[in-house]
């Protein structure tokens, strides 16, 4: 954590003298305003979505005891386990002790904001653990020993050729290279690194208290490996990050992203339910670290409660005129921008953080974009007045407390001080109060008297009793919400706002599914189920491809494959494989996405080699997000749910747009207009249930 007062004003005075910086800010913000801005007015229920996101969140933060606790409850039965920390320093502590219990040496992360706000990576190195960061952006960060700089993209102020030298020292790449080789670069030297990792850690975008579910939402697909290869995966997530139903995803997904990045859904987006099930998919192990770190005090806040409906997404920075001239550094710590300039002074303190109070113009760009309406220019405001009515503390005051602090804390210096203040007050006041103070202590006696010193030093006071973190905290949340009016969950039902949109996806699924999907880069070709061997092979042909790994419901092709002169194998081949085919088990047709289960190497298969492709019946296309998790609701997932949209990418360098990062570079998928001998298991209520 930072130490001493967030300087804002000195750092803000060199960014706006550093040109580099101020033309990447420039170009950087002008591209995601534009991106949101035209994601949003594609929806016609854009702002029918904020509004529930709105509902949602208020009531799930004034009823947070009670889906913490389904959370856990439903966790703990797909057998994941559940820690409680209250603090930076518990929320480390716990994920040490995982690390050791299982012989941890290497340490896989991808993009967390709460793992930098309680300096997770500095606890796992002085544990002795190697802790690799994962993510384009913050593996750049990790290699310069710097930190970032925007919620979404960690290195917005850096310039290719800064990150082309960097790499060049540490990796080996020409210095003048391009963004396309320094991409490729960081895939070829951090696949060892997930392959030979005894734990992930991930962060969480949102916890499903109805299912016991962890959402991650990225682009590079770094998440999606560090919670497929290691044996252990670990997660830590505010308390504040539950929402109560599955469904409720096709509200904060939509809006999430489209703010965030201006897609209409990330490359991928995973569903995790507990440890993996079947050998090869997925992690032994899980664990879900819920830290408070001063989150109830937030809580108990009514003035300031809101900033804990934050998704993250970013969007008040890009709309910043303040942030688009200074950067994220100027801000001091872990949160940027507008959201940054409110939670920060609560999460550190506010006198640590005063001048953060000023680090807005106030216009309310941010409320106008924030996706469930937090009202951050009223906070600001609000964190003003408290700053004046609580003063600002000279240095000669804050010697003066410190000493006055230790006084106090020792019994021996508190009698030494009361009897040299008991003679000096004799002598020079007697035994009545002292009206008239003199120096610095003056502004005590101006509307009270100062009483004479007793002689006794108080008795200790009783330790609160010893109990657990999870007590704790949700003690506190219950402290914090007493007496607050209640407010409904708002039911989960369509947006009359959105139905014609709706209809005309659902109208033409086929034509909507192939248009959105190549719009992403994907490949969509229509077979009929005989001739799916020879499409693959005309795939595998393009593709340059020597090797391919089959998941468990294709194998049956393995003969005919073999017999086109491919090396085919099932899914324990996938690292080594130049494709990857798998079945799919729904298509959506709004966004272009494959929803791929866990079980029988899919995991794999889709992930590890450099092509994917994805074989799903014209009969499992569904509109949207809403469609889906309605027909995935109501019973158990399977242990990960993935939905993928178009190839992996990432836009960190210089907002470079490059696929293939972590994950596949292609995708192609082939529909197949006709399903022969479908049996019930087929169905796509298939989905529900654990593979």
């Amino acid at each position: 954590m930072t130490e001493g007062p967030v300087p804002f004003a000195e750092v803000s005075v060199r960014a706006l003298a550093d040109g580099r910086l101020q033309e990447a800010l420039r170009r950087a913000m002008t591209g995601l305003r534009t991106k949101r801005a035209e994601a949003a007015s594609e929806l016609p229920h854009f702002e029918a979505l904020r509004d529930r996101a709105k509902q949602i969140k208020t009531h799930t933060l004034l009823h947070l005891d009670r889906y913490l606790e389904q959370l856990e409850a439903q966790i703990t039965a797909r057998g994941g386990t559940i820690h409680w920390a209250q603090d930076a320093e518990e929320a480390c502590r716990i994920v040490v002790e995982i690390c050791r219990r299982y012989g941890a040496r290497r340490v896989v992360k991808s993009k967390s904001m709460l793992t930098e706000e309680i300096e997770l990576n500095r606890a796992l190195q002085q544990a002795g653990v190697e802790v690799m960061e994962t993510d384009l952006g913050e593996f750049v960060v990790q290699l310069d020993g710097d930190r970032p700089s925007h919620l979404i993209a960690p290195i917005i102020h850096k310039r290719r050729e800064e990150v082309a030298r960097l790499f060049a020292q540490h990796l080996g790449t020409p210095p003048d290279a391009p963004v396309e080789l320094l991409t490729q670069a960081a895939r070829a030297y951090l696949r060892e690194k997930f392959l030979t990792a005894d734990v992930g850690i991930t962060g969480a975008n949102f916890l499903v208290a109805e299912t016991g579910t962890v959402v991650l939402v990225e682009n590079e697909g770094n998440a999606r490996l560090s919670t497929t290869m290691p044996r252990v995966h670990i997660a830590l997530a505010g308390i504040e990050k539950v929402i109560p139903r599955l469904g409720d995803l096709g509200v904060f997904l939509p809006l999430l992203v489209r703010s965030a990045t201006g897609q209409r859904l990330s490359s991928y987006v995973s569903l995790i339910t507990g440890p993996g099930r079947q050998e090869g998919e997925g992690p032994d192990a899980f664990h879900l670290v819920l830290v408070d770190n001063r989150r109830t005090e937030i809580l108990a806040d009514g003035e300031l409660r809101e900033s804990l409906q934050c998704i993250r997404c970013g969007a008040c920075l890009n709309v910043c005129p303040v942030y688009e001239k200074v950067g994220g550094h100027a801000y001091g710590w872990v949160y940027a921008g507008p959201i940054g300039a409110v939670l920060t002074p609560q999460l550190l303190g506010l006198e640590r953080a005063a001048e953060l109070r000023y680090a807005s113009s106030l216009c309310g760009a941010c409320l106008e974009v924030c996706p469930v309406r937090i009202d951050i220019p009223r906070m600001l405001v609000r964190l003003r007045w408290r700053t004046v009515a609580q003063g600002i503390v000279r240095p000669s005051e804050r010697v003066a407390m410190r000493l006055v602090f230790r006084v106090l804390a020792s019994p021996r210096l508190y009698r030494i001080a009361s009897r040299l203040g008991r003679i000096v007050q004799r002598v020079v006041f007697g035994d009545r109060p002292i009206q008239k103070l003199p120096g610095i202590l003056r502004a005590w006696t101006r509307a009270r008297d100062f009483p004479p010193s007793s002689p006794d030093f108080p008795g200790p006071v009783p330790e609160a009793p010893v109990t657990d973190a999870r007590a704790q905290i949700l003690s506190r949340i219950r402290a914090a919400l007493r007496g607050v009016p209640e407010v409904a969950l708002p039911p989960a039902e369509p947006f009359p706002e959105g139905a014609p949109y709706r209809a005309a996806i659902a109208s033409s699924l086929v034509e909507r599914f192939v248009q959105t999907a190549e719009a992403l880069g994907a490949r969509v070709l229509r077979a009929k189920s005989a001739e799916l061997p020879n499409f693959l092979t005309e795939i595998l042909q393009i593709s340059g491809a020597e090797r391919a790994a089959l998941s468990e419901e294709l194998t049956g092709l393995v003969d005919a494959l073999r017999g086109m002169g491919f090396e085919v194998g099932g899914p324990e081949v996938a690292h080594g494989a130049d494709v990857g085919i798998t079945g799919a088990e729904f298509g959506l047709a709004e966004t272009g996405t494959l929803v791929v289960r866990s079980g029988g190497g899919r995991r794999t298969a889709s992930l590890l080699p450099p092509v994917h492709v994805a074989v799903l019946p014209e009969d499992r296309l569904l509109p949207d997000l809403d469609a889906l998790f309605g027909q995935m609701g109501g019973s158990p997932l399977p242990s990960a749910v993935t939905l993928i949209t178009g190839p992996s990418r990432t836009a960190d360098i210089e907002q470079t747009l490059t696929p293939g990062v972590h994950g596949p570079g292609k995708v192609y998928i082939v529909l197949l207009e006709d399903t022969p001998n479908r049996t019930p298991s087929d169905r796509p209520e298939s989905l529900k249930g654990s593979p």
